[in-house]
């Protein structure tokens, strides 16, 4: 299951991403890494941002690379 299938409000763990080595960089220094857990607050209308909770801090994200990222619902 990828993130951007994942419902609003709901928690999941990393498994993996494969996204570009400039995003992976970035999400790895908010914390998101293989086994963090996140939270999905919110999926906006048509494609645009995702917003995720990683520890204490809110992070939006393409759809196209939460497409991307590998999570299993807790």
């Amino acid at each position: 299951m990828f993130l951007s299938e994942i419902e609003s409000g709901k928690n999941c763990e990393i498994v993996n991403a494969e996204v570009g080595e400039k995003l992976k960089g970035r999400l790895f220094e908010i914390g998101v890494k293989r086994g963090e857990k996140i939270k999905l607050i919110r999926k906006s209308y048509k494609s645009s941002p995702i917003i995720i909770l990683v520890k204490n801090t809110f992070f939006a994200i393409r759809e196209e690379d939460a497409k991307k990222i590998e999570v299993k619902r807790q």
